[in-house]
């Protein structure tokens, strides 16, 4: 199982930098923030829990010096489930030009199709589809993973989960995420 999630964090790791404004900076600074409270990021409005659907926060990232692309990762307490929260101010705002990067990393590290086409969806609290997501599985070893973009303002949050189950049921925590992160209420932002 410990291989499946380390591969799993590769996929969250690559599609990470896929979809990164600043993936050509090579530096990552540890933001402070305690693991045991929510942390909030000022410039988005967005919490970060420090528990997420089962899986503790260990570490609060920035790429930046100033919190412009910041990402959180979780991990279960038994290892099965890793996930990846990421919010950061894009140079074109575009959820339909950055889901389509993160979602080739996903099919690069996942090696299977996905488990359905890609879903635009209305985020909590709004009455546009806005947003998108998409599911891959790997039945070999009973493993799956799924991505969201979701606009926020002038900022995209991007989630990766991956852990056993299937595409379905991993793709169904992206919804309880959402809910977890305490997003603030913003004006609709456009059809994805």
């Amino acid at each position: 199982m410990r291989s499946g999630l380390l591969a799993g964090l590769v996929v969250l790791g690559a599609a990470l930098t896929a979809t990164s404004a600043s993936s050509q900076i090579a530096m990552v600074r540890a933001v402070e923030a305690s693991t045991e409270r929510d942390w909030r990021h000022e410039r988005s409005g967005m919490t970060f829990p420090a528990v997420l659907v089962g899986a503790k926060r260990d570490a609060v990232q920035d790429t930046t010096s100033s919190e412009y692309d910041v990402f959180a990762r979780y991990v279960s307490e038994d290892n099965a489930t890793a996930i990846l929260i990421h919010v950061y101010s894009p140079a074109a705002m575009s959820v339909p030009l950055w889901f389509d990067r993160a979602h080739v990393a996903l099919a690069l590290g996942n090696g299977s199709g996905p488990t359905k086409p890609a879903t635009i969806f209305a985020p909590p609290g709004s009455k546009t589809a806005s947003a998108m997501r998409v599911s891959y599985e790997n039945p070999t070893n009973g493993t799956a993973a799924a991505v969201a973009m979701v606009p926020l303002g002038d900022w995209l949050v991007k989630i990766s989960i991956a852990g056993k189950g299937s595409g379905a049921e991993i793709e169904s925590r992206i919804d309880q995420i959402l809910k977890a992160i305490n997003l603030p209420d913003l004006p609709d932002a456009p059809t994805a």
